[in-house]
């Protein structure tokens, strides 16, 4: 699993804003994962399942930020 990727990708996008902005126009799961692949980023759409679902039962989970079409990207 490549969930540390994802938590990186998380991290990186919180401290840069040029790649925040650079992934903030993806709407989809899947055209986020093949931007994050691009930059170097090993994640995968399950990833970001994961961690959709893991924000559901727990809402205080900050990774939910790096999900398309959340608040924290527009």
């Amino acid at each position: 699993m490549s969930w540390p990727e994802l938590e990186r990708l998380v991290a990186d996008a919180e401290a840069s804003q040029d790649l925040k902005h650079s992934l903030r126009h993806y709407r989809s799961p899947e055209d986020l994962v093949l931007a994050a692949r691009r930059q170097g980023y090993r994640i995968t759409r399950i990833d970001l399942q994961n961690a959709w679902l893991e924000h559901q039962q727990y809402p205080e989970t900050p990774v939910h930020d790096a999900l398309p079409g959340t608040a924290a990207w527009s």
